[in-house]
């Protein structure tokens, strides 16, 4: 996934690079109800492509800019968003404002395949300059029906890069991303997933894979060079939770939780991360229980709390069922 974004921001600096470029943009509708909306304000160079497949799909594209930069004959294109939604009922707003100055503007990409009702969203908002912002939702190459998946995307600053890659059924993802140079990655299947990221220094990176049911990670990070890493998965999970708060600078979080097994044996497992100032590090990996063994599994449930002082290490591992640890240093 990385490695193709990669590839599509850099297809896309030299395809439009030494270009003369008006705005553009390309509408392709099949199926019936489908309403799609393109303005782009106040600029010469915005780029935008629009295809809908299938019934009932909405999809709007704003892009506001200073296209000249000062410079006469226009320069590279500033704004570029390309929507794609196949299936029904999916619905996709992109709105990207900004004066990109030396350096390249934003760039979205959209892809929704989406069997529903109930309808698909995605919602991409980026102010600032050389933002970057990927959301893929449904099927892929899967007879089963994918539907009712939710992205919710806003970056404000520069230099963000947000992937969303969304399977299942009925996930969400919320990512928000201010100040310059934050990354965030956000994958999830099964059913009912919820992902969402607040990150609102510099250099911060946050990666979420949930692909078991019912899975809940909430990531905020404020300060700079912040990294979380979130893995749960499993199946028929009745709770499953990731909280990691990280204040200060330079701190680093991981937490793998994994049950992949049924029944009670995979519930209710809970991992919450606190850091304040600089350099603390943490830890946190849980297997759930052995439903064989534990006719009653309550979950484990790992709190690490590390405040007041500056590099911390704190590294907790539980197997098993009904495990509790707590750290506070």
């Amino acid at each position: 996934m990385k490695k193709h974004l990669i590839t599509s921001v850099s297809l896309f600096a030299l395809t439009f690079a030494g270009q003369a470029l008006a705005n553009d943009s390309t509408i392709d509708q099949i199926g019936g109800a489908n309403l799609a909306q393109i303005d782009q304000t106040g600029g010469s160079e915005g780029v935008s492509t629009v295809n809908q497949i299938g019934d009932g799909h909405i999809a709007k594209v704003t892009q506001a800019d200073d296209p000249n930069n000062g410079t006469p004959d226009f320069n590279t294109a500033s704004n570029t968003s390309t929507i794609t939604q196949e299936g029904s009922e999916a619905k996709a707003l992109v709105d990207q404002t900004g004066d990109p100055g030396e350096a390249p503007g934003n760039v979205s990409e959209i892809i929704q395949f989406n069997d529903g009702p109930p309808k698909a969203l995605a919602d991409v908002k980026q102010s600032g300059a050389n933002n970057f912002s990927s959301v893929e939702q449904g099927r892929d190459e899967d007879p089963i029906n994918r539907r009712g998946q939710t992205a919710m995307i806003t970056q404000d600053g520069s230099d963000h890069i947000s992937t969303v890659l969304q399977r299942g059924n009925l996930n969400t993802a919320n990512v928000n991303q201010a100040s310059t140079g934050n990354m965030s990655d956000v994958t999830q299947s099964g059913l009912d997933n919820d992902a969402t990221i607040d990150q609102s220094g510099a250099g911060n990176s946050s990666t979420v894979s949930q692909s078991a049911n019912f899975g809940m990670t909430t990531v905020n990070q404020s300060g700079d060079n912040n990294s979380s890493d979130v893995t749960q998965s499993g199946r028929a999970n009745s709770s499953i939770a990731a909280t990691i708060l990280q204040s200060g600078n330079n701190n680093t979080s991981s937490v793998l939780q994994t049950s992949l097994v049924a029944g009670p044996g995979s519930a209710d497992q809970f991992a919450e991360v606190t850091q304040s100032t600089d350099n603390n590090a943490s830890t946190i990996e849980q297997d759930g229980g052995n439903p064989v063994v534990d006719e009653v599994n309550t979950g484990n449930s790992a709190s690490v709390f590390q405040m007041a002082t500056s590099g911390n290490t704190s590294m907790v591992m539980q197997s098993g069922a009904g495990n509790t640890a707590t750290v506070n240093q």
